[in-house]
């Protein structure tokens, strides 16, 4: 189905251009909350965030682009599998700090 974008009410067409985007920047932010909140106090958040963009997002893209030249989607679909490792990145690290912290608290009633 193919729509001519250059008829119809400039305001309806801009809203449904900006609502998918908005959506994306709101969850997003609540990553980025989620983010803070979890891998903030470890120090890998930087570190995650540099491992998603360098190996997914920007190679991805870069290859998205060369192979897919008509279209965007593929490389909107590469930044979405770059936040897909940082979301990996970020379950694997809550779970290593959560089993840290068993282990630590295990240890401290032990040598009681």
């Amino acid at each position: 189905m193919e729509k001519n974008l250059t008829e119809g009410s400039v305001p309806k067409r801009l809203l449904g251009f900006s609502l998918p985007y908005l959506l994306s920047y709101f969850l997003q932010t609540l990553y980025g909350m989620a983010d803070l909140l979890i891998i903030g106090r470890s120090g890998l958040s930087f570190l995650h965030n540099i491992i998603a963009i360098g190996v997914m997002r920007v190679p991805g893209v870069y290859l998205m682009s060369q192979r897919f030249p008509d279209t965007l989607l593929p490389m909107g679909l590469a930044t979405a599998a770059g936040s897909l490792v940082s979301v990996i990145i970020c379950i694997i690290a809550y779970m290593c700090i959560r089993h840290s912290d068993r282990r630590s608290t295990n240890e401290s009633y032990a040598g009681k």
